[in-house]
């Protein structure tokens, strides 16, 4: 349910944003889903975090009532493959 309710909405919302590559996700029972967007090497990852909080920004008048007032949190992460 909540990759119907909360992941569409953001999912449609950071699609296409610039530098990316693809995204993954995954929810949980315990209402928790986790979006994981990959950039090109070499994307500014400062610049493509404030892009994504803004378009997640966009989407939360999208989410569920029971969701906004928590909000959604936006995080860098830095993942090296050799």
């Amino acid at each position: 349910m909540v990759a119907a309710t909360v992941g569409i909405p953001i999912e449609q919302a950071v699609n296409g944003v610039e530098g990316s590559i693809y995204m993954s996700s995954t929810s949980a029972s315990d209402g928790s889903y986790n979006l994981t967007i990959t950039f090109e090497v070499g994307t500014n990852l400062n610049t493509s975090v404030a892009l994504v909080q803004n378009l997640v920004a966009s989407a939360n008048a999208q989410l569920p009532l029971a969701v906004q007032p928590q909000g959604v949190t936006v995080k860098k992460g830095l993942h090296r493959y050799p």
